[in-house]
């Protein structure tokens, strides 16, 4: 569709962003407002068609830019559900108390998320499942994953 973005939500709940009116989108070097004037939804991702943005060249520039939703609008999340924000750069330590590092990043991987751990420069990919995640404190920033048996040098 001519002048029309894909948005990719990493969240089950794409109508927060499809009914948003106006999209704040976080680039490299700034942050845009733009006016949506259309939306189109499809399964995990929509397309939006954005005021002043009325060709491929102008859509490219957007490209990578990280949609930015308020606090305020975010969905109510179940038990046992983390917006990714809220976990990286909580400590991870085992249940036996030995520090793994700091969680840094998230990686969406459809069935389930990979959490990447930063122990002082390497990196321990933990699958987020109940196998391995014992405990999530958001408000103490605290993670406390299985013992890390076979995942450290």
């Amino acid at each position: 569709m001519r002048g029309f973005v894909k948005v990719v939500t990493e969240s089950d709940d794409s109508a927060t962003v499809a009914s948003m009116k106006v999209l704040r989108i976080r680039l490299v070097k700034d942050v845009r407002n733009l006016d949506v004037e259309k939306v189109v939804v499809h399964d995990r991702w929509l397309s939006m068609k954005l005021a002043g943005v009325d060709d491929r060249d102008t859509a490219a520039l957007l490209s990578g830019g990280e949609v930015i939703v308020p606090r305020s609008e975010l969905a109510e999340l179940s038990d046992n559900e983390y917006y990714i924000d809220d976990l990286v750069g909580c400590r991870v330590v085992t249940e036996t108390g030995e520090e793994a590092g700091v969680l840094s990043e998230v990686w969406p991987q459809g069935h389930h998320d990979l959490w990447v751990v930063d122990d002082d420069g390497k990196e321990i990919l933990i699958p987020a499942v109940s196998e391995h995640i014992r405990s999530v404190d958001v408000e103490r920033h605290l993670i406390v994953v299985r013992t890390l048996d076979g995942l450290r040098n």
